[in-house]
């Protein structure tokens, strides 16, 4: 009894969200409680919500344990869809997402979101603590620069777009510090004027690893963008789109299968960056990395020999290709 007692207590807390002031309520569970947010489909603007600061100083709520916020539930939450864009959050005033966990930190995870001129910065853990995770997946960054502090940072399935260059963000479109280590995997990094995905340059860490596998970046000031105090960095490029580079110091591993060349997204005027028919994304990723059943629409997301890079597999099976 006792010990059924105990894991009832540990239960992740399930919430159906569809207004702001349930979605406030929800995030604030995560003080005491693991807490998973199913967020109905809409857009939802932040600012009377403690995601504006939950922990940190001046925070009237601390985040000690898993807070988790998916979103593309339908009314209820009895079914969702998994594109990102068809739940918003954003801020009418100007504000950030604004997450900092102390030693006692949980993890965090986004989820079939999208960000719209909404900054997030999220620290987890202190300086003597670690173990802590940052996941974003299906997730759309829409002028919305992301700064992720924790031991672990995966990064699937991610659209960062057009990010503005603020100082507090280092000018990139995603940047990390203080990790062990990083997978970036299946994204697209594009419209970034400054950098695109970046480890602190600033404050940086030695130690941690970069694996970036069957992503497109394109039309950036700087895709990969690293520093570390380590005689040679662990950065691993694996078949992605990639235009340049500024990696110091030079990796210990070489770039294997980096191609550059016009992905042919569909509409990136319209946010469209699924591939066009022709587009050198189209079954060349690498099936070591594969790990996903589905695509960030939730289509299949190995369609031919070898899936697509970037966030889209689009139907064209080069197995049923025959040459006469």
């Amino acid at each position: 009894l006792l010990v059924a007692l105990a894991s009832a207590a540990n239960a992740t807390q399930i919430r159906c969200v569809d207004t702001e002031a349930k979605l406030d309520a929800a995030v604030r569970v995560a003080t005491d409680d693991d807490v998973e947010i199913h967020l109905v489909q809409g857009t939802y603007d932040i600012d009377n919500t403690v995601l504006v600061r939950f922990g940190g100083l001046g925070a009237t709520a601390d985040p000690d344990d898993d807070l988790t916020i998916i979103g593309g539930y339908a009314s209820g939450c009895g079914s969702r869809l998994l594109e990102p864009f068809t739940t918003v959050l954003t801020s009418g005033s100007g504000n950030w997402i604004n997450i900092a966990g102390g030693d006692n930190s949980g993890n965090v995870r986004f989820e079939s979101l999208t960000l719209s001129d909404l900054p997030a910065f999220i620290e987890l853990g202190g300086p003597f603590s670690g173990g802590y995770r940052i996941t974003l997946s299906r997730v759309a960054l829409q002028r919305s620069p992301f700064r992720a502090e924790a031991s672990h940072i995966s990064i699937s399935q991610v659209l960062a777009l057009s990010a503005p260059s603020v100082s507090q963000f280092r000018g990139c479109a995603i940047v990390m510090t203080d990790m062990d280590d990083i997978e970036v995997f299946h994204s697209v990094f594009t419209g970034n004027a400054d950098k695109a995905l970046c480890t602190d340059p600033v404050d940086p860490s030695g130690g941690w690893t970069l694996a970036a596998t069957n992503n497109i970046f394109w039309n950036n000031g700087t895709d990969i963008y690293t520093r570390t105090p380590d005689s040679e960095s662990d950065v691993s490029l694996v078949d992605n789109i990639v235009v340049s580079t500024s990696i110091v110091p030079a990796s210990i591993h070489a770039a294997a299968g980096s191609l550059n060349a016009n992905p042919k997204f569909v509409d990136a005027a319209a946010d469209n960056y699924r591939l066009q028919v022709g587009s050198p994304a189209i079954n060349s990723g690498s099936n070591a990395a594969l790990g996903l059943s589905q695509d960030i629409d939730g289509n299949p997301r190995l369609i031919g020999s070898a899936p697509d890079r970037g966030a889209y597999e689009i139907n064209v099976d080069d197995t049923q290709i025959i040459t006469v």
